[in-house]
């Protein structure tokens, strides 16, 4: 498995045999630098344009795009270069070497326009384990008590998500995680580096 990460909370993963799975490229990251990057799916975790960029998503050229029904509707193009799929919380994914399974995950009271889904992802691929909060703000409903992950990525960069410091709180509530990744920090990068030290601190894996 190989992670490549990308402004904000984009992300694409390659599988062992090259399957490329992308996520939540959008408007923070310079369409050149997305030349050559194409993938065979992706997948939108909620409307926001930090998340859904249609330029980005057809730059990548993935043949199929996984998003929920409020994304869709914004897809006005009757004949789009990729397959639309539609997906809802607690569906799994399986795209072969990928299974992703979808979690519902609370924005926060601060967004001026509340996405009707804004998904979470749990993802197996080659045998390991990544989990990948997605825009998150308050852990509520979701229990990590239980959890092991090779790999799990946080949003860091406080109003819309968690800030340093609750996202070090959410981090120590999961059983067992090889290394935790900040994202989502574009316009606050310095609240990489205090979750960093934060997570140092407690003995996290960074």
């Amino acid at each position: 498995m190989k992670l490549e990460q990308f402004e904000q909370s984009g992300l694409i993963i390659e599988a062992d045999n090259g399957y490329r799975f992308a996520i939540d490229i959008a408007c923070y990251t310079p369409l050149e630098k997305l030349e050559g990057k194409l993938v065979d799916a992706m997948l939108v975790t909620h409307r926001h344009g930090d998340h859904f960029d249609l330029e980005r998503i057809n730059k990548l050229s993935p043949k199929d795009l996984y998003l929920g029904q409020e994304c869709r509707e914004l897809i006005t193009d009757e004949s789009p270069s990729f397959n639309i799929h539609t997906v809802t919380t607690g569906e799994i994914i399986d795209l072969g070497s990928i299974k992703v399974k979808l979690f519902d995950v609370d924005h926060g009271p601060n967004v001026t326009a509340e996405p009707r889904e804004n998904f979470g992802l749990f993802i197996e691929v080659d045998g390991k384990k990544v989990f990948y909060t997605g825009e998150m703000f308050s852990p509520t409903g979701v229990d990590v008590s239980g959890i092991e992950a090779d790999v799990v990525f946080l949003p860091v960069g406080t109003f819309y998500t968690f800030g340093p410091e609750e996202a070090v709180t959410f981090a120590s509530q999961f059983k067992k995680v090889g290394k935790f990744i900040p994202m989502h920090y574009y316009k606050d990068p310095e609240t990489k580096d205090d979750f960093i030290r934060l997570a140092q601190e407690k003995g996290l894996n960074v």
